[in-house]
């Protein structure tokens, strides 16, 4: 009876890590797409202001840089930069992480995000058969030669990590 309701707790606990992943991975990839067009503004309202200073021949720079953004701005850019390069080695822990927990979706519930190919950024690792970002529950194949390693759950219908060696379908197919 405590075996049983300790199981159910923590296939309970599993699941709430589960979906804090997912949202977690999915709240990354909307900052990385909101960094990227925060970047695409700032750029283009540069180009605006540099030809309206051509246009002018006014002097707003700044005399020791002589960049038209404002300190403010500067320094929370260097501050976004540093944030992210220190944090973005905890991120990729955690993943692995949570990579190897097993995860018990309720009744063989299947759950997707919904990533869109053209917005990943062309620096970013792409996994699984689906080419997308890494997110909520993955599999490493068990094959030293297989291209691809990381699979989504959802991608190769699984549910729950099976126990022993698994292989991909692509490698699955190379051993036969």
């Amino acid at each position: 009876m405590l075996i049983n309701i300790l199981q159910q707790a923590k296939m309970i606990g599993d699941r709430k890590i589960q979906l804090s992943q997912q949202i977690l991975d999915a709240t990354e990839q909307q900052s990385k797409k909101l960094k990227i067009a925060y970047q695409n503004h700032i750029e283009s309202t540069n180009e605006q202001n540099s030809i309206l200073n051509n246009n002018n021949n006014s002097n707003d720079t700044d005399s020791e840089s002589g960049s038209h953004r404002p300190l403010w701005k500067r320094k929370f850019m260097i501050n976004l930069e540093q944030n992210e390069k220190s944090n973005s080695n905890e991120r990729d822990r955690k993943k692995l992480v949570q990579r190897n927990i097993n995860s018990n979706n309720d009744n063989g519930k299947k759950m997707r995000i919904n990533n869109d190919t053209s917005t990943i950024p062309p620096d970013e690792t792409t996994y699984c058969l689906c080419s997308q970002l890494s997110y909520g529950s993955m599999i490493l194949c068990d094959s030293k030669t297989c291209g691809i390693k990381w699979f989504h759950f959802n991608c190769v219908n699984l549910t729950n990590t099976p126990k022993g060696k698994w292989f991909c379908p692509n490698c699955r197919e190379n051993r036969t």
